[in-house]
């Protein structure tokens, strides 16, 4: 995320949420500051000139910002598009190589409807994005396509060899 700048650190901004009485309300911006008599009293500086945004406006321009989940969604879907099925284990690693939590992945991998499947209670999990055709086995603990007709229904096999 990028860094604040400098000259907004500790900016404060009050600004109408409804004001459906009075129209044309702006905003005000103020700083807590040490007071000039006692460095320990906080008191309230404020900037001068009206701040031309609601609270909505703020909060819209907050969360235009990508998020970390929205990252990890992105991040998760390019690597499964690339890759095409994977074991979960294998996924959790490059995510946590990546920067991502496991908590945030499994949140991404619930956004994207990502789908998780094993054969049997021996058989590792592995992931795969909604509508991804393509079948898939895993061979010494790595996923290998399985070639088949291309008119199969869509199935994901798994054999731990």
């Amino acid at each position: 995320a990028p860094a604040a700048a400098p000259e907004l650190a500790g900016r404060r901004l009050f600004l109408p949420v409804k004001c459906n009485l009075a129209g044309g309300v702006t905003g005000l911006a103020y700083r807590v500051v040490p007071s000039a008599d006692d460095p320990e009293v906080p008191i309230l500086a404020w900037e001068d000139g009206a701040i031309p945004l609601t609270a909505e406006d703020a909060l819209s321009i907050r969360h235009a910002r990508p998020s970390r989940l929205d990252a990890a969604a992105a991040w998760l879907e390019a690597l499964l598009m690339a890759g095409g099925p994977l074991l979960v284990e294998d996924v959790e690693q490059r995510a946590v190589a990546a920067g991502f939590s496991i908590p945030t992945i499994k949140r991404a991998r619930r956004e994207l409807g990502v789908q998780t499947f094993h054969s049997s209670l021996q058989s590792p999990w592995i992931l795969r994005l909604p509508g991804d055709q393509a079948e898939a086995r895993v061979v010494r603990g790595r996923v290998q396509d399985v070639p088949g007709p291309a008119s199969a229904p869509p199935a994901l096999t798994v054999e731990v060899s």
